[in-house]
């Protein structure tokens, strides 16, 4: 039984990482289509920890690693 259920883990995190990166990239390419940078989009993300990230659109540590962590853990949950 133990096997099955870490296959299974495994398999939710692979899927869930790639649903996370094709969307982030389908929000990047939406981003650029609408005039803002491509990390807007991913900054946009954080602003349920920090609200003036909504406004940010260049990549930085504070708001785009937040962003993308918080996106990607959404994605494979």
């Amino acid at each position: 039984m133990q096997l099955h259920f870490d296959d299974l883990i495994q398999r939710a995190i692979y899927s869930g990482a790639a649903a996370g990166l094709a969307s982030a990239g389908a929000a990047s390419t939406a981003a650029v289509r609408a005039g803002h940078e491509p990390c807007a989009a991913i900054n946009a993300v954080s602003h349920c920890l920090s609200p003036k990230a909504i406004w940010r659109e260049e990549p930085s540590v504070r708001y785009s690693a937040l962003g993308a962590t918080i996106h990607m853990g959404s994605a494979a949950v």
